[in-house]
């Protein structure tokens, strides 16, 4: 039997949720900087330069932000 089994489990647990929060994390950046993609196959043509003037440098810049805090959050979990 291992010695104050509980203190384990429970550390055990509270590392798995800060990984869990991180892949979530991750995979919301990585959803922001995809759904540029989205959008311009699901508008006409004619409404691209509406939908997005910017050419998504800002979605490509917030979703690599968002991917960067995953990887932290789970360098700092460790």
């Amino acid at each position: 039997m291992i010695k104050r089994y509980s203190d384990h489990a429970a550390n055990e647990r509270t590392f798995l949720a800060w990984v869990r929060t991180a892949i979530a994390v991750m995979a919301f950046g990585f959803v922001i900087e995809r759904f540029d993609l989205f959008l311009k196959y699901a508008a006409p043509p004619a409404a691209q330069g509406i939908i997005a003037p910017h050419g998504g440098a800002f979605a490509n810049a917030a979703g690599l932000a968002f991917i960067a805090l995953g990887v932290v959050i789970i360098v700092i979990a460790g």
